[in-house]
């Protein structure tokens, strides 16, 4: 079970990472870096932004937490470039 998480987790990363390689450097740049990040970096970056809020969402038992936790990731990547 552990391994197939792991499988997944890997897949989402190296998604986003390839997300990540058509995104501008801009688009790249997260919350108090001075400028862009790596690809995987900021795959990795997003990942956790969504995995932290789904599990507040949980906890929370209420689905608005996840989308005010999002909303600012959300926000820069509507942000035109």
């Amino acid at each position: 079970m552990h391994s197939a998480v792991r499988a997944l987790h890997r897949s989402h990363i190296d998604w986003l990472t390839g997300v990540a390689l058509r995104l501008t450097d801009a688009t790249r740049a997260t919350g108090g870096s001075t400028g862009p990040v790596a690809p995987e970096q900021w795959a990795l970056h997003v990942n956790a932004v969504c995995q932290g809020a789904l599990m507040s969402a949980r906890l929370h038992g209420d689905p608005k937490v996840f989308d005010a936790a999002v909303a600012p990731l959300i926000t820069q990547l509507n942000q035109p470039r």
